[in-house]
């Protein structure tokens, strides 16, 4: 076995934290609007109209609102 492929056995096994899965939920919520929020702005700043399947997600920037609350599931 190679050093790189030992490190990717204790990697995905003993070296693994283990949360409770509300918290994977909301990595995986943070890390999808993370993503799209990103797409979106590339497209922005481009000058490219955002496809279809982005717009809905496109809102009206609220500076009133916090980080935390678009974390929250």
């Amino acid at each position: 076995m190679t050093v790189p492929a030992l490190a990717g056995v204790l990697a995905a096994t003993a070296l693994v934290a283990h949360h409770e899965p509300a918290y994977h939920l909301q990595q995986h919520h943070w890390r999808t609007l993370h993503q799209t929020r990103a797409t979106a702005s590339h497209y922005t700043r481009r000058g490219d109209p955002l496809p279809a399947r982005l717009r809905p997600w496109r809102a009206p920037p609220d500076h009133a609102r916090s980080h935390h609350e678009d974390l929250r599931l």
